[in-house]
């Protein structure tokens, strides 16, 4: 290869990992959410029409993730003022409880829906899973116990739960920002 040619390559893969490495910081956006805030008087409703779950083993190692998804309509109180609006799906535990943000999917319908459904990782401990508009108000609830599969221990929806139940008592601690255009995502309930 002539020396011109290799001139032009050096330098062609030189622009190319500036460019990687000066994309990611203006590549990453934080996404701050909010919970919608209801008029003295008036509050969100909400119902849960169907659930399912689902295991997944994670690359054959025997570790297995479990997920819940609750499926349903919300009736906000108020026009949902912006994208990063959001409802959570909460996961109940006996000893802590966290939440899943979503956005409202129609933001401005008087009638968001999640039919197509708003999942939550769940882990063993688990006991319960909620449609929540904060970490402290529960709209509708499902009981979840857990069975043994043979590989692994499974979710299984036992049916409905009192959104005043002493399984559900505790806030849950939702995440509400998100690291958009790189490799964390919103679904990461538990991460920091």
């Amino acid at each position: 290869m002539n020396r011109t040619v290799r001139t032009i390559i050096v330098a062609v893969v030189a622009m190319t990992v500036g460019a990687i490495a000066a994309t990611p910081a203006a590549a990453f956006k934080i996404i701050n959410y909010q919970w919608l805030t209801c008029p003295a008087g008036t509050a969100t409703t909400g119902l849960v029409t169907g659930s399912s779950t689902y295991t997944h083993e994670v690359e054959g190692n025997n570790y297995y993730l479990h997920f819940v998804t609750l499926y349903g309509t919300l009736t906000p109180c108020r026009r949902i003022p912006n994208d990063a609006t959001v409802y959570a799906i909460g996961a109940y535990g006996s000893s802590d409880a966290y939440g899943g943000a979503y956005t409202y999917i129609n933001p401005g319908f008087p009638t968001p829906t999640f039919d197509d459904g708003s999942p939550i990782d769940v882990y063993p401990d688990i006991q319960a899973v909620c449609l929540i508009t904060n970490e402290t108000t529960r709209l509708a609830c499902v009981s979840v116990v857990w069975v043994d599969a043979g590989y692994s221990m499974v979710p299984v929806i036992e049916g409905p739960l009192a959104v005043d139940s002493p399984r559900v008592a505790m806030p849950a601690i939702t995440k509400m920002s998100a690291v958009v255009g790189g490799p964390v995502t919103p679904t990461c309930f538990k991460c920091p």
